[in-house]
């Protein structure tokens, strides 16, 4: 019995050692079998993880407001789509300068007058708080024709015979600084009465502007055909659009003998600076600054005299199939344009008859006279001193 019993002890261990060694073997197995997984998964996940990342940190985050403003495409704190801007003719003589409060302008035109001197046109969608501008010059005909392109406000200091005979007939709501009663309107600067002639002195501002829409009891709201539309096709909010057109650093718009014009591209801001009367940076006197635009279009229009005693002259404004030119990010492209009627708004397209997409941003138009075309220089050296 003795040995039976030491035989079955033995069987008994042998077999417990057997169970203990496959169980032990079972469990180093999974334990290799989960490391193995947990290995693999690490080393597909961490590049995806990075890589998204990476991209998060180096993709800038665009914040698209609440409202924009419909000449510039850039933010602003109101609706504007539902209300005219006004459009405020400017005195642009070398005795005039500086003017004042014109760097605060969304989109400005410039067009030459008799004499070869341009006249400008500022336009300003929010105008509510403008400061000081002018000094406020007089209209002529053709400046009516562009107003028209914003169902803009007109303002100006007397007129041409053509141009009241237009504001008349075509029924153009403005506010005239010399012959209409206006109190509160418009105001002579004491201090450029200390240094310069009286026709260079009226100023107006946007309260002033105001309290001659409400006493003339002009429409406010834009009508039908421009209420809720931008001024351009612009381009997606926050994005850049980059012209393929030649280089253009500088150029150069001779309108006459009396005004050349000079827009120099800063790649830095990416914006055009102005220079007029050949080499004369062009600041606003309100905050010295040299105006600037993102954008400058070129639009070719037939310019002939009136002969008349003035010298006026006549600017074809209309065209189906107008050309020109679109200038930014230090290119440009040639454009067609067309104005079908006096009181309808310029449309941009390019070369393929495709609207014209545009960058967001200020913009400049020169009306420019066909017959010099020949003369602009769009990589102008300017002298250096």
């Amino acid at each position: 019995m003795k040995r039976i019993f030491i035989a079955l002890s033995a069987l008994f261990i042998l077999a417990f050692l057997l169970i203990s060694c496959g169980e032990a073997d079972i469990t180093s197995n999974d334990t290799e079998s989960s490391y193995d997984t947990e290995t693999e998964v690490a080393t597909e996940t961490e590049p995806i993880t990075e890589e998204i990342t990476t991209e998060a940190e180096t993709e800038p985050v665009v914040v698209i407001p609440d409202h924009t403003n419909p000449l510039t495409g850039l933010g602003s704190t109101k609706n504007l789509y539902e209300t005219r801007p006004v459009a405020i003719m400017i005195n642009n003589l070398w005795g005039a300068l500086p003017q004042e409060g014109i760097d605060d302008c969304d989109i400005m035109y410039e067009c030459l007058v008799e004499g070869g001197i341009t006249r400008l046109m500022v336009l300003k969608a929010d105008y509510e708080n403008l400061g000081k501008i002018g000094s406020v010059r007089s209209c002529r005909h053709y400046y009516l024709d562009l107003a028209q392109n914003y169902d803009a406000i007109y303002v100006h200091a007397g007129a041409s015979d053509m141009g009241f005979l237009e504001i008349s007939e075509r029924g153009i709501n403005n506010l005239n600084g010399v012959n209409m009663y206006l109190p509160g309107v418009f105001f002579r600067d004491e201090e450029r009465l200390k240094t310069m002639s009286y026709e260079h002195t009226l100023m107006t501002t946007g309260e002033g502007i105001i309290k001659g829409i409400n006493q003339k009891r002009y429409r406010t709201e834009l009508g039908e055909d421009f209420k809720n539309k931008d001024a351009f096709l612009f381009t997606e909010y926050g994005t850049k659009r980059s012209l393929t057109g030649e280089e253009a650093s500088c150029v150069l718009l001779p309108y006459s003998k009396y005004q050349t014009v000079r827009f120099d591209y800063d790649s830095a801001t990416d914006a055009y600076y102005r220079y007029q009367f050949e080499d004369v940076p062009h600041i606003d006197g309100t905050n010295g600054k040299q105006i600037s635009f993102t954008n400058v279009f070129v639009l070719f229009c037939d310019v002939v005299s009136l002969h008349d005693a003035a010298g006026h002259l006549d600017i074809t404004t209309e065209n189906e199939n107008g050309e020109g030119y679109y200038i930014s990010g230090g290119r440009c492209e040639e454009i067609r344009w067309s104005k079908m009627t006096q009181d309808s708004p310029t449309k941009y397209f390019d070369m393929n008859g495709n609207e014209l997409v545009i960058n967001r941003g200020k913009t400049f138009i020169s009306i420019f006279p066909d017959y010099n075309r020949q003369n602009i220089d769009f990589n102008f050296t300017p002298a250096t001193e």
